[in-house]
């Protein structure tokens, strides 16, 4: 490969490309407690320093940390600040803010085909603990929503299982149901035109969420509050979940 070096001395080996400067090192013994491998780019300007890609079907990239209880990774922020962390036993400490979508989900199975269901249909928690699409004014048992793209998403089977189960699935048929969060609700104008700012409550109509205009029969039957607002028919506006 051109402009690619290879120079070895004793247990340490250095490779050098004359390509902006890059250099690659095994064994570098330096940073911290002499890691194996240290990639650096000396690029002021735009720049990666280490780049991996696959065109097979795994990972691009597994971390083995077989000494014990040493971190999986560590990221440092100039002037040596540690800023995300994962350790040896899972844990994810980051020292800032997460940003992605706008709801929490959880993993919840569904009663039937995962097909019957589409997400924005307010769901219920049926006879058996598996959720159903809601098909009664002012459900006491509902649940939540059939989210769209969830920001966060707990899954029950991870934590009884581990996180092995997301490659060895139950097979059962499971949607991500947001709890809380801002999330487009399939919603009816059966029980008046909805502003935003109403109460929601679930509906007659299957898989759909209605104005709250009753605040007794609403207690314990809250989807949230509506961000959008219906004048009429049917129809799908964002809202705020708060359950209760």
């Amino acid at each position: 490969m051109q402009g690619l070096s290879l120079t070895t001395a004793s247990s340490n080996c250095t490779f050098t490309a004359d390509c902006s400067g890059g250099v690659f090192q095994s064994n570098a013994g330096v940073g911290i407690n002499s890691p194996a491998v240290f990639a650096e780019n000396f690029s002021t300007g735009s720049g990666i320093a280490l780049w991996g890609r696959t065109h097979g079907t795994d990972s691009a990239l597994v971390l083995d940390n077989i000494g014990g209880s040493g971190d999986l990774i560590k990221a440092f922020a100039s002037g040596g600040n540690l800023r995300f962390q994962v350790t040896n036993s899972g844990n994810v400490l980051a020292d800032g803010s997460f940003s992605g979508p706008a709801d929490f989900a959880e993993m919840m199975e569904v009663a039937g085909s995962k097909t019957d269901f589409e997400p924005g249909d307010v769901l219920v928690i049926g006879t058996d603990g598996k959720l159903i699409k809601a098909t009664q004014a002012y459900a006491t048992n509902l649940a939540g929503v059939y989210s769209t793209k969830p920001g966060f998403l707990g899954d029950t089977e991870i934590a009884e299982k581990g996180i092995e189960a997301t490659e060895k699935p139950s097979g059962k048929a499971r949607v991500p149901v947001a709890v809380i969060g801002i999330v487009p609700v399939k919603v009816s104008a059966e029980n008046g035109t909805i502003h935003a700012g109403d109460m929601l409550t679930t509906s007659n109509t299957p898989g759909y969420a209605m104005k709250c205009t009753d605040k007794l029969q609403c207690f314990g039957a809250v989807l949230g509050k509506a961000l959008g607002s219906l004048e009429q028919g049917k129809g799908v506006i964002t809202v705020l979940v708060t359950l209760r």
